[in-house]
């Protein structure tokens, strides 16, 4: 191995530049997949694997149809009261779907919790 980065790397690190220095803020949509091939002169499969980089690393979410969207510019984020909320005070909206919701008397939690 040579060293020199792929191509999806060097992607994926000029973006990561981009939204690490204030360029790209959180919330800001990334340019289309067909934008970006342009832009860098590659095929939409490498771009994609530039956005997974991204995605894997925190710094975008990607959403099926609405395009990729930057949700930090790599601050921590506070994720004590939850992720979705973290990154909604970015401006990045999510959504959340209660499947179930099932009662249950844990004597321990609740002691730990302060309760009755």
């Amino acid at each position: 191995m040579t060293g020199v980065p792929l191509k999806h790397q060097r992607i994926s690190r000029i973006l990561a530049e981009e939204i690490r220095g204030g360029s790209r803020p959180a919330g800001e949509r990334l340019p289309g997949e067909h934008a970006l091939a342009q832009r860098f002169a590659v095929g939409r499969t490498t771009v994609r694997a530039a956005l997974a980089e991204l995605s894997e690393a925190g710094l975008i979410a990607t959403r099926t149809g609405k395009g990729s969207y930057v949700l930090s510019d790599a601050r921590r984020l506070d994720d004590r009261p939850g992720r979705a909320r973290a990154v909604a005070v970015h401006g990045v909206g999510s959504r959340l779907r209660t499947l179930a919701v099932h009662g249950t008397h844990d004597h321990g939690l609740a002691a730990e919790l302060g309760l009755d």
